[in-house]
């Protein structure tokens, strides 16, 4: 199709980026073929986020370290049993924290944990983990607690109970 220049009023093909005649340009084709970059940007851009996002989940599902990673990012204080290989897991620390502040004699008191120390102690029969748990709390008083982390059905439960 012909399209009709505004600057010399002469004909020229509307597939032509300028005027075959005084060479003033096709605004309406080069603002299409802008269009149609931009679109195939956005288009790239969701497919990389799509893949980023598969490669996410997937690494959340069957790589553990990249699983933890996530959790840590997001500082979220679920403990999974890649985690309960050991007491001095920061996670397992910030669980026996949790859980402490979570209780009753805390909650009563309005008193919280400020810091644990952990040590592995002869598993439980029932338990994957168990720990001695020393806890320093924000009234100087320190409380010592043994922690069993038991797997009931798809999740791990806390056990603690007061050392005498």
């Amino acid at each position: 199709m012909l399209k009709k220049c505004l600057e010399c009023d002469k004909e020229y093909s509307d597939r032509s980026e300028a005027c075959i005649h005084c060479g003033a340009p096709n605004d309406e084709l080069l603002q299409k073929k802008q269009q149609a970059v931009e679109k195939e940007n956005e288009s790239e851009a969701y497919t990389n986020l799509i893949i980023v996002i598969i490669l996410a989940v997937i690494g959340y599902i069957y790589f553990d370290p990249i699983r933890n990673y996530f959790l840590d990012l997001f500082d979220v204080g679920i403990v999974s049993k890649y985690d309960l290989k050991d007491c001095s897991s920061d996670r397992v620390k910030k669980s026996i924290m949790q859980m402490f502040n979570d209780g009753t004699y805390a909650q009563t008191y309005h008193i919280k944990s400020i810091s644990v120390d952990t040590a592995v102690i002869d598993t439980n029969k029932d338990a994957i983990l168990s720990c001695q748990a020393n806890l320093a709390l924000n009234n100087q008083e320190h409380i010592s607690y043994i922690i069993n982390f038991k797997e009931q059905g798809d999740q791990i439960m806390i056990e603690g109970n007061p050392v005498q």
